[in-house]
């Protein structure tokens, strides 16, 4: 169907190449669901990873947040946010990130570093963790 809008050439299927809203869908539910990304009060980011079983880390580069440009690795209990520039870390934003309380003992780690408990909460067999929207590597182990 040549010459039906700007973003086809006739070369592609309907509906999977530009000409509905809908196809974006299910890239939507990767950031969704396995990165649980979602925004807390307009200037939080919160990461609640739910990596599948049969995968060992996802990354996914070039993501945005509040015009912070970032690349984001989960792992099982480990997530990764690299890329920030230090002008874009100077904007005074943070993430929080929740991971599952895991069945043995465990320490909580940012950037190498034991968390002391008060830094952290747990609630509802959930770990929430936050730090500021910089390069950074949380863990539980």
């Amino acid at each position: 169907i040549k010459g039906m809008n700007k973003y086809n050439d006739g070369g592609g299927i309907i509906g999977i190449d530009g000409e509905f809203l809908e196809s974006i869908l299910p890239m939507a539910s990767i950031y969704y669901g396995f990165f649980g990304i979602n925004v807390l009060d307009g200037n939080v980011l919160q990461v609640v990873p739910k990596l599948p079983g049969a995968l060992e880390y996802w990354t996914t580069e070039n993501l945005t947040f509040c015009d912070v440009k970032y690349d984001l690795t989960i792992r099982n209990n480990a997530l990764q946010l690299s890329s920030i520039s230090a002008e874009e870390a100077a904007k005074g934003l943070s993430m929080q990130v929740v991971f599952d309380v895991p069945l043995d003992d465990y320490k909580v780690y940012v950037n190498g570093f034991v968390l002391d408990e008060s830094k952290y909460t747990v609630k509802d067999g959930k770990i929430y963790i936050n730090v500021a929207l910089d390069n950074v590597i949380v863990e539980v182990r």
